[in-house]
């Protein structure tokens, strides 16, 4: 095991603006602050995430779970530490979104992040080192030189020195000279170190006892009277009020929307209810932002697994966020295009 002790501490607190990364933000951060070790924490939402796991056979991280919804920071935290000269920024977290009414959590190593709201809190290590080299047994670059700078070298030696001072027996011939009427108690000495950084508070004196006079009363304390409760609703009242709730669900339902009638637009939103799209592996996917993607796996009708482009890079999409137009076919395959649905 390796560790080291910290005596100077200082503390940024923060929040990141909407749609920047968390993982960048805090390496620009720190390299602005000139900090070399830290730890933090943060709360808030993510608007999208990519989140890895460590592959031990492959010694890499792989990618786990990607996605752009709205997901919880459940848990967030992680260090800050250098590796050669470049600052290597390390968390892990815990995310919660919901599919269709149903909760779900994932948890691993954060590789990307961007925020919707998020607020954190970075712990700096002003008198510490925190230094990486890879390690052949992992993979993985882990902490090898853990210290203290100047700063804690010389509070240690101060601590040290005190406790020599303190425990140092006295001289023998000293009390045998003395006579026994003469000798004077011994008292514990008191050693004054001052060490750069560091404030030591001044010894406490006697605490001071205040008697209270017994001929003073302590006051009454007036009695707190309840509000009178509101007379329940009349029959007539209730009726009334579903009246009002009956005509304002008939009015939404028989609105006309911008752009169309409203019996058009039920016609087109039945159409596509009717028009049943069977999406399988190996079919194509045009999406808005990563372009032409493949099918490699279709998950419970909810989610489909699409390899991106010509890199290979596996990711996950959720399939409630899109809608799916078909556009023919491609050496055998269907190929349809995917249009991001609008929030309500």
């Amino acid at each position: 095991m390796k560790y080291g002790t910290s005596v100077r501490i200082r503390q940024l607190v923060g929040r990141l603006d909407k749609g920047e990364e968390f993982i960048d933000t805090i390496r620009r951060l720190c390299s602005r602050e000139k900090i070399r070790a830290a730890t933090f924490d943060a709360i808030g939402v993510f608007s999208s995430v990519d989140v890895q796991t460590f592959a031990t056979k492959k010694a890499e991280y792989v990618s786990l779970f990607s996605a752009e919804t709205p997901l919880d920071i459940l848990s967030l935290s992680g260090n800050v530490s250098t590796l050669g000269t470049e600052l290597i920024v390390n968390a892990s977290t815990m995310l919660g979104y919901s599919v269709h009414g149903q909760r779900h959590l994932i948890g691993g190593h954060l590789a990307s992040g961007r925020a919707f709201v998020c607020e954190f809190r970075l712990t700096v290590y002003e008198d510490l080192i925190l230094e990486r080299t890879y390690d052949a047994t992992t993979g993985l670059p882990l902490w090898n030189r853990i210290g203290g700078g100047e700063l804690s070298e010389a509070y240690t030696n101060a601590i040290l020195s005190s406790a020599r001072t303190d425990t140092a027996p006295p001289e023998p011939h000293e009390e045998a000279t003395k006579p026994q009427e003469e000798q004077e108690e011994d008292y514990p000495v008191e050693v004054n170190v001052e060490v750069p950084g560091v404030h030591v508070a001044a010894p406490k004196s006697e605490p001071q006892i205040i008697r209270r006079g017994r001929g003073k009363s302590e006051p009454e304390i007036p009695a707190i009277v309840p509000e009178p409760k509101a007379a329940p609703a009349t029959k007539d009242a209730w009726q009334d009020a579903i009246r009002k709730v009956q005509v304002a669900e008939a009015k939404s339902q028989f609105s006309i929307p911008e752009g169309g009638s409203s019996s058009s637009k039920n016609e087109e939103d039945s159409d596509d209810e009717d028009e049943e799209l069977n999406l399988k592996s190996g079919d194509l996917l045009h999406h808005p932002t990563l372009g032409k993607c493949k099918v490699a796996k279709v998950e419970d009708e909810e989610w489909v697994f699409i390899k991106v482009g010509t890199t290979g890079k596996i990711r996950k999409l959720a399939l409630h966020l899109f809608d799916l137009k078909p556009e023919g076919e491609e050496n055998g395959q269907a190929v349809y295009r995917l249009k991001k649905r609008r929030e309500r």
